[in-house]
């Protein structure tokens, strides 16, 4: 009650998030900036590392085929923040992986929105190149403990823990992306 009396909330929604966490949804016009608020208060009452501030945003993958060899992650970044209207910290993008014709290809993950109107396109000008976007199904929720699908590492129940392991081979010690 204290802090959210002092921020001028009313309501809250508390949800156990699928990871762990503490989902604190403040409903209303005027809920972005109250929710601001409230974690500015519990920082300083909890400490940088135990709060953090987001807002749900529908998440979507794409893949960028027929990069050329001069172009980089970051050049990557850059296109798609100003070209699909997000911030940097919006977007996750893999290593650029060469295939069998020399050309690169990069998995991007950015807001839902951002994603449907790159891949509407099909194509982009990058570099020295026009590489091809796709937009990439919505994979199932799957368990980075045990690798089964339907639940989340916080929920699991299982014994066996794979969490070490590559998803590509299934042996541990390195990840896909180094196999």
């Amino acid at each position: 009650g204290g802090i959210t009396r002092e921020v001028g909330i009313e309501t809250t929604r508390i949800k156990k998030g699928m990871n762990g966490n503490l989902l604190i949804e403040i409903p209303g016009a005027e809920g972005k900036e109250k929710a601001r608020i409230l974690a500015e208060k519990l920082r300083e009452k909890l400490g940088d590392e135990e709060v953090a501030m987001t807002r749900p945003t529908a998440m979507g993958e794409i893949r960028i085929n027929g990069l050329h060899e001069s172009v980089t992650v970051e050049e990557v970044r850059q296109l798609i923040t100003e070209t699909g209207g997000c911030n940097n910290d919006e977007v996750k993008i893999s290593p650029i992986r060469r295939m069998y014709n020399g050309m690169g290809s990069v998995w991007i993950r950015c807001p839902l929105v951002s994603a449907n109107a790159l891949a509407q396109t099909g194509k982009i000008k990058i570099g020295w190149t026009i590489a091809r976007i796709e937009l990439l199904a919505k994979r199932p929720l799957q368990c980075f403990k045990c690798w089964e699908f339907g639940h989340a590492r916080f929920s699991c129940r299982s014994p066996i823990d794979r969490s070490g392991h590559c998803y590509n081979c299934g042996i541990p010690g390195h990840t896909a992306k180094m196999c």
